[in-house]
Order: structure tokens, then sequence, then C-alpha cells
């Protein structure tokens, strides 16, 4: 619960950068996931277009259309491998886990859970009122934990499992592309996230998580338990319960006759009530109140009569005006329950408890557990608020009041003769997002030919689509491509004609990649200096160009600024840069090594043209041959007897290649 708007929540902390982030929900979009990426990762859409790595995975319902890495650079919109398959109606949860890391060499890092009422569209952003629940564990918060800690690392481990859970119905072999043969850099954040979380599951000890989903049971099954857990296993006399969506309207009690003929009162909202009495947890006489759209409130609309013979008491939605403006018509989408007490003469809510999540108060979202056929995926949290107030109290100003904390007001109850409606039932959406046969393709230049790769085996009817609209040449695994590396192309496969755009990878593993730029030597430094961070645009201009085809440089290089270097500033410039990139990657983990070759590759490859490279070469020296030398590396990739030795040499050896020294004598070599 929070006044900080969804996309918010995804800022990340003083000193730290995303590493990556899973996420699930029943929709998203474009403008949306962009906002949250760009405070994830702290870089603009162009800056991470042209960064190329992919730092958000979302997984969501398969109805929702595919969201292009175009549009969304860095997110990968998981497609689903077999609808038919899955354990669940709709999928319906909405939950994000973010892994942070430090910009420096520090290896500290930090994990949050977000656990949202709302979808990660701008509709949840501007049209409405919805909730959000959001822990984070630090990794220096582990040495000597205390029980807030340790309900924190119950609380994301439970979280994970859900989404480690879901993984197994998703396509993603687009996270585990490799980069020249070894794990790129999308596996390696992953696999250090998991690390992360591996590394709270020990403390979680009996600590009992407030997130819950409800594969195993419906949500409303497991609510005794989840309150008596994380509040007081007392009694209360108030019950409040809003959602966006209630069940579809019911058909009339039969056995009534003429005037006397009522809907009944909708059966989740009479089990809920029903549930905690029996469980003792809500007395006989409580206090019930319902918030509900006035024109979208589905049964409650033709039940109203039977509610208010059983004295509950009906609410339009709380709209701020210091939140939302004056005369705010945001619609309820919030799904939520609080329990508490009342107390003549006391402002204060006690014994309060709160559940929000994706549930709405319907069967399938509610009642039912996840399965086939039956109920959706749901998740959402029990947790004991805090002191609350149901009204301000001028004695204690600092405790929150209900209004200012949930979608509520209790001052303008809908009237006896109040008009509502039922509104419109939620459309089926057909499967629009599944797996092709081909994840993503790799680009592959020879001899001045393009190629496109399929890394996994491609079945024998797959055909890649040029711009043209006509098939590629294909020859075995790879498809002839004229022109330069897109950032995407088209397949087609089956007798049916599907047809997919999946994302292209370049040379330097970046996926679905704006081209390079040329840089000139002196703007090297910056680029690298910033890892793992993505360095910022320095000249104003950082807009995404989603067509490279409409560049008046086919080849995608800004054209430099003329101007002459001579041999002995060419020598001061180029040995100043290699005292600067030992210095940074002497001091640079094993655990991004692979990822800090790939920076240097691709930051050096796009210095070749420089002019200060040229008139270093006219010397007939090769001026990266110090990076070679021991001292000038870490002491895990001091030679090429490791691993990680070996891919920096690679990574040298192509860049010597690009800058055309391979064959000259190494700067350093001479007696």
């Amino acid at each position: 619960m929070t006044q900080a708007s969804l996309t918010q929540l995804f800022e990340a902390p003083d000193e730290h950068i995303g590493a990556f982030a899973w996420l699930c929900g029943y929709s998203a979009d474009a403008l949306f996931l962009n906002g949250a990426a760009e405070r994830f990762t702290q870089a603009t859409a162009g800056r991470r277009a042209q960064e190329g790595r992919v730092s958000f995975a979302l997984m969501a319902d398969p109805g929702q259309p595919a969201l292009s890495m175009l549009d969304l650079p860095g997110v990968a919109h998981l497609p689903v491998l077999r609808p038919e398959a899955l354990p669940f109606v709709l999928l319906h949860a909405k939950v994000a886990l973010l892994g942070f890391r430090r910009t420096d060499s520090k290896p500290s890092w930090r994990l949050r859970l977000i656990v949202s009422t709302g979808n990660w569209t701008v509709e949840t952003l501007e049209d409405s009122l919805d909730l959000a629940w959001r822990v984070e564990v630090d990794s220096s918060e582990l040495g000597n934990p205390d029980e807030d800690v340790k309900q924190r690392c119950a609380d994301i481990d439970a979280a994970a499992g859900l989404l480690a859970w879901m993984r197994q119905f998703f396509d993603c072999r687009l996270l585990s592309a490799p980069v020249s043969g070894r794990a790129g850099p999308t596996a390696a954040a992953i696999a250090k996230m998991d690390e992360w979380i591996a590394a709270c599951r020990p403390l979680a000890g009996d600590a009992r998580p407030r997130f819950f989903d409800n594969r195993a049971a419906g949500l409303l099954q497991q609510l005794p338990r989840m309150i008596r857990e994380q509040a007081a296993g007392v009694r209360r006399n108030q019950l409040v319960m809003g959602s966006g969506f209630y069940e579809g309207p019911v058909l009339p009690n039969r056995k009534a006759s003429g005037a006397a003929q009522v809907c009944a009162v909708p059966s989740v909202l009479d089990g809920i009530v029903r549930r905690l009495q029996e469980e003792n947890l809500l007395t006989q006489s409580a206090e019930i109140s319902l918030v509900v759209n006035e024109d979208r409130c589905q049964a409650v609309a033709g039940a109203l009569q039977a509610i208010r013979d059983r004295q509950w008491k009906v609410y339009p939605p709380g709209r701020p005006a210091v939140l939302f403006g004056p005369d705010s018509r945001r619609m309820l989408h919030a799904k939520f329950l609080l329990g508490g007490n009342w107390q003549a003469g006391s402002p204060r809510c006690k014994s309060a408890w709160i559940y929000l999540g994706s549930g709405n108060l319907t069967r399938p979202g509610f009642l039912l557990k996840a399965a086939r056929g039956m109920g959706n995926l749901e998740a959402g949290v029990v947790f004991d608020p805090g002191e609350l107030g149901w009204e301000d109290d001028a004695q204690r100003p600092e405790v929150p009041v209900i209004t200012s904390v949930l979608p509520v007001q209790f001052d303008e109850p809908l009237a006896l003769d109040a008009t509502v409606s039922a509104g419109q039932e939620l459309p089926e959406r057909p499967s629009a997002h599944v797996a092709a046969p081909v994840a993503w393709l790799q680009w592959l230049q020879e001899s001045g030919q393009g190629f496109l790769v399929a890394i996994d085996a491609a079945p024998v009817l797959v055909d890649i689509i040029d711009v043209d609209g006509l098939r590629c040449l294909r020859d075995g695994d790879r498809w002839l491509w004229k022109g330069d590396c897109p950032r995407q192309a088209c397949i087609r496969w089956g007798e049916e004609g599907h047809q997919a755009l999946v994302p292209v990878q370049d040379a330097f593993g970046r996926m679905a990649p704006l081209p390079l730029a040329s840089l000139q030597l002196d703007e090297v430094g910056r680029l690298l200096e910033a890892f793992p961070a993505i360095a910022a645009a320095d000249d104003g201009d950082d807009e995404l160009d989603d067509d490279p085809s409409t560049n008046d440089d086919p080849a995608g290089r800004q054209q430099q600024s003329p101007r002459t270097s001579t041999r002995a500033y060419a020598v001061r410039a180029v040995l100043a840069q290699v005292e600067a990139i030992a210095a940074k990657q002497t001091a640079i983990g094993a655990e991004d090594w692979n990822a800090w070759c790939l920076r240097l590759e691709q930051v050096l490859t796009q210095a070749a043209q420089s002019v200060d490279v040229a008139a270093f070469r006219s010397l007939a020296l090769n001026p990266l041959g110090p990076l070679r030398a021991g001292p000038f590396r870490p002491d895990f990739a001091v030679d090429s007897a490791s691993d990680a030795g070996r891919c920096y040499e690679a990574a040298l050896d192509r860049v010597e290649r690009a800058w055309l020294v391979q064959a000259l004598t190494p700067l350093g070599s001479l007696q």
C-alpha cells in the first residue's frame, strides 16, 4: 500500500542497478513496461536497445498479444509452450521479483518483491484504483537476521517458488542464449539472482510467508490460516470487501413469488463472511461493507435488496482528491479485504488485517484452486498493517487512516434508490502468444555475406521471410539474409503458415539491438567506466529508432566530425585508454567477467575507425599488446589456462582483427 505509482516501485535503490526481473501478470503494455524498465536499469529505451541485454522476463496470460523487443528493448515477453496444458484458466497473478546489484565492485545485492492488484499497463496508472505491496531484503541484513528479516526472506522465497514453478510452462530459450559458446549475460544474471534467492531460503526458518497463491487450494480456504499467522486470531466486528469484479449476474430466486423475487447475495461474498464466522475470526453481528463500481458491479447490482436485508452496507470507492484530483472517475480494480475491530468513542482500528492481491471476489478468483478448466492462477498477501484509524486521531496524527491506504470511503453509501448496473462480462481471450519453433536467431557474417542461424535445431518447415515478403534461401540451419543485421526477423512454419517475429542476436551477443555507432577513441572510456551499468547518453539524442532501414547511413554508424591525429597524440590517447582499461578490469569479479569481455570487445570494435587508432596503426604497432600482460588482468583470468582467460584473449583477438593490428608488433614487446 503506497502512494507511489506502480512504475516507481521498480526504481533501483541508490548505488544499485537492476540485474534481472521476473514478472507475471494477466496483461501488460509497452508504455508501462518501458517506464518500469527505465527505472530498473537506469537507462532509456534507446540506450537499452544499444546495450541489447535482456533484463526483464514477462510471463503473461496466453491471451496477451506479443510484445516486441523493438518496442520494449531489454524486455522478453515469453511465449506459452502449450496453452492447452496450462493448469489454470487465466494467468491472473500479478507478481514481480526484482534483483538489484551494486554499480561498483562490491558484491552486495538486493531483492524486491512487488504484489499488485493491477496489471502492468498504463490503464492501471491512469484510470484504475489499484494497490501494491512490496518488501525488500538486502544482502547486508543476512549476517545477523532478526525476525523481521526472516519474515521478508520467507515472503521472497514463497514468491520465488511460484515464479520458478511457472517457468516450466513458458519458452525460456531466449534467456539462455549463449554468446561465443559461453553463457550469455542474461543467463548469468538469472543464475546470480537464483543464488540470492537461495541465500534467503535458510533464513526464513519458521517464519510464515505473508505471500500465498492458489496452486494447492483456493484463496478463501487458506484465508483463516493466513489471518491467524499474520495477525491476532481474535474475532473482528468489521469486514470491508472490495473488488473490481464480482460474480456475474445471478438469476432471481424462483421459489419466491411476485415482488418478493430478489437475487441472492453473491455466493462468494456470503462464503467469505460465513467462513470467517465459522473460524471465529468474525463476530455473528459484524458490520459488513462492500465497495463496488456503481456501473460495473456484476451480481451485486441485482442483489442490492438481499444485501441490504442482511444489513450490509454498499459504498462506491474512495477517490481521494489529494491523489487523483477533484471529480476523479477512476474505476475500482483493486481486490482487497479488511478485517478489524471498531469501538465506540475510539478512532482506532484494532486487530486489523488486510488481504490484497489478484483474486477477484469470484469463484475462479477466490474460491477455486488453480486448475485447468476451473480456477485462475491467483496470488496475494495477508498482513498486519500496524496501527490504523477509522478516522483521524487528533492525538495521534501520525497514524494512517484507512481511507488513505485503501480505496474506500464511509461517508456516502449508495442510496436505497441508487442506479447501479452489472456491466459487461469479461470477454474470453484466445491464445495469442504461443511459442514458435525458433525462439531467436543469431547473426553471422562470412566474406561479406550475412546469415541468420538457428542455434536450436529448426524443423524443416520453418522459413525466414525477408523484408520483401520472400522466403530466404536456406543452407542447413542458416538462412541467407540480404542487407545488414536485422533487429528481428519473421519466421513462418507449419502447414497452416503460422508466423511470428523473433529477435536477432548480433555478433556481440546483443539481442534485437540498434546498429552500433562508430566511436572516437576518447569516447571509449566513458562507456567502459560505466560497467556494469549502461552508460548514459552524452549528446541528448537518445531516440529509439525501430527501423534502421530508414537511416541515411545503412550501416547505422554516426559520421564522425573530421579531425586529424598526430602520432604523438595517438600514442598518448591509446596508452591512456589501455591504462584505464587495465585499472578497471583488474577490479572486476569473476561473476561479471564474461559480460565485461563482451562490453570491452563491443566498445573497442566501435572505435576501429577512430582517427587515433589509424594514426597509431601507421606506427606498425599493435597497441592492445599490453592488455594481454598478467599485471593488466585479474588473477582468475591471468592467462589462457582458465576459461576466463581464454574468453578474454578471444575477445582481444577479435578486436585486433577489427583494428587491423593483429599482424603488427605488440606494443611493449620491443627490446
